[in-house]
Formats: C-alpha cells, sequence, structure tokens
C-alpha cells in the first residue's frame, strides 16, 4: 500500500541530544544494575499500546521501552514507505541514544515506541498509563499541569493569535469579535484564551464571542484551509505556524498585533511523580531547546521551511478530487457509501494516482488486484480504466461491508472503518480483533479506541495508521464540505 503524505503540521516541541556532562547528572537516568530485561520485538511499534503500564523512568528502563504519544502528523511523526521523519521522531531518537549511551548499552536495549494518537487524547492516555511521554505541542497551562507535570520549557516566546481570511471581517482589537463565530478544539489552549477574552467582554458588557467546536482529530492546517477557503471566519492558531501555512495559503489573515495571548511555551508532558522522567528530560532541554544549534537546526527544517508542507493542501490535490468527483458521486450512491470516505480511501491507497501499479500487481486508484475484481462476486475488467477501478474499489467495499460488518448495532461510520481495515488487513483478521476487543471490555462496534487498540497491539501499526490517515483526509474534507454547504460556499479551487 502506498501511504499518505499524511496531512499534518505542526508546533515545535525541540528537543536534540542529552548531555551528561557531569556525573552529578547522571542519576537522572537509571543504572544499569538497578534494570531487569525483558525481550522487545523493535519492529511492533505499538507495542504496549494496549497496556496499562505506570512508574517513572526506572520502570521504562526495565521495560526497555518508552513510549512516546505522538500526532501522526508529517511534521511530529509520519512514515511514507520504510521512511520515517517530523520534530518528534528526530528529537526522541536522539534521546533514544542518548539513555543507552548512559547505561552503556550497544546495540540498543532501552527503546521509544511512538504511539501516534489524537492530540487530545495525549494527557487521558498519558494519566491512564497508555503511554509514558507526551510530544504533542502542549503549552504549558496552570490547568493542564493541574493533570500532568512539563518538562522545562522546549521552545518560548510565543503568541496565540487570531486568524481570519481575506473575506473575514477585519479585526482591529479582540473587541471586534463581540458576536462573530471562532472556531477552535474544545479542550485547546486556544479555547481557554478565547474563553477568558470572553469574561473580559462580558464584564465590561460586550456581548461575547460564539465559540464553535471543531472535530477534534482535525490539525492545525487543516483548520487553517477552512479559513482560506472562506467556509469558517475565524479560528486561533500559534502564530509561528500560522506564518508558515500563511506562505501556501493566500487567504488568510494573520492578526498578530492584538494576540489572545503572550509568552507561549511548550513542553514535553508526562505523568505526575515522574522525578527521574523529568530530570532526564530537563537535562536533554538544556542542550537542545529552541535557540539552541540543535533546537534551532530542527525549528527551521520543520517549521520555517515550505518544502517539507505535504501536497494535500495545494492546488493540485484538490483539482484531482473535483476530477474524480463523478465517478466517485456514481458508485458512493449505487452502494449507499459516503463519496468522500472512498476518495479519502483511494488517496491513501494511491494518492488518487491511477497509473499505480504495486509490486503485487494491484492497479490504480484503488489499488485493485484484476483477477479480484473480474472475479465472483464482482465481475468488473478493465481496471485500468478509471471508472471500472473506482467502481471495484466501491463494490468490495460495499461487500465487506454487507458480509462482515452489516450488524445494526454498528453505525454508518464504523461499519465502514471496520470495512476499511478489513480492505487492508483481511476480513478474517478483522472479526479476530473484533472478538479480542470484546473480551477485553472494549466495544467490537467501534474501532477508534477500541477494536483499534487491539490492532495496534496484536498486528502492529499498518491497519492502524491505513484507517487513521483515512479518517483524517476524509475528516478534512467533510469539514470543507459541511461548513461550505452551511454557509453556501464552494470548496476551492
Amino acid at each position: 500500500m502506498h501511504p499518505i503524505k499524511i496531512i499534518l503540521v505542526f508546533l515545535i516541541v525541540l528537543l536534540s541530544s542529552v548531555s551528561c556532562k557531569q556525573e552529578k547528572d547522571k542519576s537522572v537516568l537509571i543504572s544499569k544494575k538497578d534494570t531487569t530485561w525483558y525481550n522487545f520485538n523493535s519492529e511492533n511499534e505499538f507495542l504496549g499500546l494496549g497496556k496499562q503500564q505506570f512508574g517513572d523512568l526506572d520502570s521504562m528502563v526495565a521495560r526497555r521501552r518508552i513510549r512516546a504519544l505522538v500526532p501522526y502528523t508529517h511534521l511530529y511523526y509520519s512514515i511514507n514507505l520504510d521512511k520515517r521523519s517530523g520534530i518528534a521522531f528526530e528529537a526522541l531518537t536522539l534521546f533514544e541514544n542518548k539513555i543507552n549511551e548512559h547505561l552503556h548499552l550497544k546495540p540498543h536495549q532501552v527503546r521509544i515506541i511512538f504511539i501516534p494518537v489524537n492530540r487530545s487524547q495525549v494527557i487521558p492516555l498519558l494519566e491512564q498509563g497508555y503511554g509514558d511521554i507526551g510530544y504533542a505541542g502542549l503549552a504549558i497551562t496552570e490547568e493542564r499541569k493541574k493533570k500532568v507535570d512539563f518538562s522545562i520549557p522546549s521552545i518560548t516566546g510565543l503568541k496565540e493569535i487570531i486568524v481570519g481570511g481575506t473575506k473575514s471581517p477585519k479585526l482591529n482589537s479582540l473587541a471586534d469579535l463581540s458576536g462573530k463565530e471562532v472556531y477552535l478544539r474544545e479542550g485547546s489552549s486556544y479555547e481557554s484564551a478565547v474563553v477568558k477574552l470572553n469574561d473580559s467582554l462580558k464584564n465590561k458588557g460586550i456581548k461575547p464571542i460564539i465559540i464553535k467546536s471543531i472535530d477534534p482529530y482535525l490539525e492545525s492546517e487543516d483548520i487553517l484551509e477552512m479559513i482560506n477557503s472562506g467556509v469558517i471566519p475565524f479560528s486561533a492558531m500559534v502564530d509561528d505556524v500560522a506564518q508558515l501555512w500563511a506562505k501556501v495559503m493566500p487567504n488568510l489573515v494573520l492578526y498578530e498585533k492584538i494576540p489572545l495571548a503572550r509568552n507561549i511555551s511548550y513542553g514535553m508532558v508526562f505523568r505526575k511523580n515522574s522525578p527521574k522522567l523529568k530530570k532526564a528530560t530537563d537535562i536533554f532541554l538544556e542542550k537542545n531547546a529552541k535557540g539552541t544549534l540543535i533546537g534551532n537546526t530542527l525549528y527551521n527544517k520543520y517549521v520555517k521551511n515550505t518544502d517539507l508542507l505535504p501536497e494535500i493542501y495545494t492546488k493540485k490535490t484538490f483539482s484531482q478530487v473535483n476530477v474524480l468527483k463523478a465517478p466517485f458521486l456514481k458508485y458512493a450512491d449505487r452502494y449507499q457509501l459516503d463519496w468522500l470516505l472512498l476518495v479519502a480511501q483511494g488517496y491513501q491507497e494511491s494518492g488518487l494516482n491511477q497509473a499505480l501499479v504495486s509490486h503485487k500487481g494491484a492497479v490504480g486508484i484503488m489499488q485493485v488486484l484484476p483477477k479480484t475484481a473480474a472475479g465472483k462476486p464482482f465481475y468488473i475488467r478493465n481496471i485500468n480504466k478509471i471508472d471500472n477501478n473506482v467502481h471495484a474499489g466501491v463494490k468490495y467495499m460495499r461487500f465487506l461491508i454487507d458480509r462482515y460488518f452489516s450488524d445494526p448495532k454498528i453505525d454508518k461510520l464504523n461499519r465502514h472503518l471496520l470495512a476499511l481495515a478489513a480492505y487492508n488487513a483481511g476480513p478474517a483478521r478483522v472479526i479476530q480483533l473484533r472478538a479480542i476487543a470484546k473480551t477485553k471490555g472494549l466495544n467490537p462496534d467501534l474501532w477508534f479506541d477500541n477494536v483499534e487498540l487491539i490492532a495496534a497491539n496484536e498486528i502492529g501499526q499498518e491497519t492502524v495508521q491505513y484507517v487513521s490517515n483515512i479518517y483524517k483526509f476524509y475528516a478534512s474534507y467533510r469539514a470543507l464540505s459541511y461548513y461550505a454547504e452551511q454557509r453556501g460556499k464552494k470548496l476551492r479551487p
């Protein structure tokens, strides 16, 4: 399968090589003699995701893994074929190196396990023991410090600003937002800042801002694209990320002179009562936060460089979707499926490239095997043609849903998500995963946070990321489509 060049950018938590510069610093890590070693399958990135495990750094070293919760975005952590990249991947890999160097372990025996999750899940999963450290661009706030602990700042001096579009009402002050809609992720530091602003407006007898919650699976660039397209009027963003995307989204207006909040800092996050892990990360950041050579290098590479931005937000990708809209709509209507979710699947499979042929012989946009398409019960030939290729992929999805996921207890979206997992891993495997989920007290009829967790633990990353990638792409387009419909606007271009 051709992995998506996934959609999501982002916020900085800069680190890089740990320094064990002085003997007194060595107490931050754990003595080798205090550890108990266990076998560890280094190929399974999701090992431990389905297990609740607690303890400080010494417990993590004993387990030979530190589970890092990261947003699956191209700037934090992403996988393209056999290549991994992102700020979290580069920084935490260096962190792993230094821990093993300190313990004189060759080859590495303590590994960072990258667990991609939705940003809003990072703190709850840490608290519940499903991860050990969060690297997710989370602002250090008093409210969050009631739940978790933070490292020293990895970056400081950021501003949270309002972002509007060229067709949105102009703002001369934050009070001009009175009575206007601002779209925000629930639980974000931006929401807290706007709530605080609303309190100030109310005290002055001014009509408050209308806060609209937005899908938590949407990332910064997804929200900015909605503003750029003119389908929502305002949101809030950290200034450097807004500046990055403004270089490629020409309709954004950044209100940097009237910030919501100043002197924002980000840090790594972990469970309370983890003094050894905190000390290790603090030493790490002392040498490598933004302002240091390596910290600045990572910052400039990922936050200042437009060359690394994903193609999904280019005019070319939007044009591809428009060109392919007719066959996807036709067969989605025929087989009663969501056409945008099918487009997202096509993007994940092939980048919407009909000319693509995999090493296994899978063809076209939906990466269908000619033998499968031509056989029972599909009977579709010539899948080198776009219409037939889309038809075969959509008909196969309908077959999977009707054959394996037709239980009325499964809602429409989860039928499709489970079928996507079956499209990737095979229906027999997904049936098995659902059965295990039920025995573990999870809901076998829900993919996210339920069967997904079992899949991660039992079969590894591919299927989990496959479904997650498709959902993120789908959520972006579905949100754009929804808001456009509400406002009577068309999607760009």
